[in-house]
C-alpha cells in the first residue's frame, strides 16, 4: 500500500503541472485586491442585489474556482432555457454575507453574472475573511487521486506544494458549489509541501463533482481549480 501511495504521489506531483497551468490561464487581476475580474464582476452583481457597497474585506467569507463547464450555462442551467453546446471556461464564485451565501457563475472575461443560488449558512460554520494577500493566485496546486487496499479500503491521496512551511491546516470536502466539511487535519513540511492520505469521506460518492479545500481558522488556501469526479469511484476501486 505505501508504495502505491508513494507511487500516485510522485505522478501527481508530475501531473500537477497542468492544473497549475490552468490556475496561472486568468484574466489580469484588479489593481487593488489582487483577484481575478470575474470575482470583482459576482461582488459587483451582489452589491446591485442587496444595494450596497461592499467590498471583498467586508464579506464573512469568499471563495472562487475556475471551472471548465460542457455548455454555456455554466453549470447552472435554467428550466426551458436553451444554451450553447460548447466547452465553456468561467468561474465559480462564492460570496458570503449576513450568513447567507451566494453562489455566482461568470463566464470567463466577467461579461455577465448568474446568481445560482442563494442559502443560509449558520454562523461560524465557513472560515472567516479571506483577503487577497491571503489567496495566492498561483499556489498551491492540489491534485487527488483514489487508492485503495484491502487492509485500509477506499482512501484519498491529496498532495498539494506552494503552501506556507510548516502549516498545520485542515482538510475540506464538499460538492462544487455548496459548503465544505472538515475531514481532518494535516501539516505542510519545510519545503511547503502536504502530501496527505485520508480515509474516503462517507457519502462523497452521492457528491458528484468535489472540491478540496486547504484552510486554516484564518485562512482559506486554496479550492481545487477543477473538479474532481467520484461517480462509479468505489466500483472502479473494488473491479
Amino acid at each position: 500500500m505505501k508504495r502505491l501511495v508513494y507511487a500516485l504521489a510522485i505522478g501527481l506531483l508530475t501531473l500537477m503541472a497542468v492544473p497549475f497551468v490552468l490556475a496561472q490561464a486568468t484574466p489580469e487581476a484588479t489593481p487593488d485586491n489582487d483577484v481575478p475580474v470575474e470575482v470583482e464582476t459576482a461582488l459587483a452583481a451582489l452589491n446591485a442585489r442587496i444595494s450596497a457597497e461592499l467590498t471583498l474585506d467586508q464579506l464573512q467569507q469568499y471563495s472562487f474556482s475556475q471551472q471548465v463547464f460542457n455548455d454555456s450555462s455554466l453549470g447552472c442551467p435554467a428550466e426551458g432555457q436553451a444554451y450553447s453546446q460548447v466547452i465553456t471556461r468561467g468561474y465559480i464564485v462564492n460570496l458570503t454575507y449576513d450568513n447567507v451565501q451566494y453562489d455566482f457563475r461568470v463566464p470567463e472575461g466577467g461579461a455577465s453574472t448568474v446568481l445560482c443560488s442563494e442559502v443560509a449558512v449558520e454562523p461560524g460554520a465557513l472560515p472567516t475573511v479571506v483577503t487577497s494577500e491571503s489567496y495566492p493566485m498561483e499556489a498551491p496546486v492540489i491534485a487527488v487521486a483514489p487508492v485503495a487496499s484491502e487492509e485500509n479500503g477506499p482512501r484519498l491521496l491529496i498532495v498539494a506544494n506552494g503552501l506556507p512551511e510548516n502549516e498545520t491546516l485542515l482538510i475540506g470536502i464538499g460538492a462544487v458549489g455548496s459548503e465544505f466539511t472538515n475531514f481532518g487535519g494535516t501539516e505542510s513540511d519545510e519545503t511547503g509541501t502536504v502530501m496527505a492520505d485520508i480515509p474516503l469521506p462517507e457519502g462523497v460518492e452521492r457528491l458528484g463533482d468535489i472540491v478540496v479545500v486547504l484552510y486554516t481558522e484564518d485562512v482559506l488556501y486554496k479550492v481545487q481549480s477543477l473538479p474532481i469526479s467520484v461517480e462509479g469511484l468505489l466500483e472502479d476501486m473494488s473491479g
